[in-house]
């Protein structure tokens, strides 16, 4: 009885574990980046207002590894878009909202994929461990 104890303690440390944290960390990858699509229509505002005013915009622009410079750009100036699968789109300003939500939508159905199936793997973590308690005590008991 020992063994079938061992067995399935080893099967959710080895498979069922790895399972829920991979699951966990594609739901935060995706979590992250629908901010960054909200943080996208949040400067996207900034700029729309300096374009009605026929101004440079102007912002800071991250060159990677926290590393900025300050940046002007041209009034009514096109931005890239990051549309997934290291592809880039240039969008004019107007385009990029309707964009967004699309994009926000998919990644918000791709999120509660995995949190359904991270809730599923946790609740199997559950079952397993209570049968691992039911044997443990049955052995006890014997």
């Amino acid at each position: 009885m020992a063994a079938e104890v061992e067995k399935y303690a080893t099967f959710v440390e080895e498979t069922l574990r790895p399972q829920l944290t991979s699951a966990l960390e594609q739901r935060d990858r995706l979590e992250a980046d629908i901010v960054e699509y909200d943080n996208l229509l949040e400067t996207l505002q900034g700029k729309a207002a300096a374009d009605a005013q026929n101004k440079a915009w102007k912002l800071q622009s991250d060159l990677g590894k926290q590393c900025y410079i300050k940046v002007k750009v041209a009034a009514h100036a096109k931005v890239v878009v990051h549309v997934g699968l290291q592809v880039y789109v240039e969008m004019n300003v107007d385009e990029v909202p309707e964009f967004v939500a699309k994009r926000k939508q998919f990644l918000t159905l791709k999120h509660d994929r995995h949190q359904a199936k991270a809730r599923e793997i946790a609740a199997h973590i559950q079952q397993v461990l209570d049968a691992v308690e039911a044997l443990a005590k049955l052995q006890k008991e014997s």
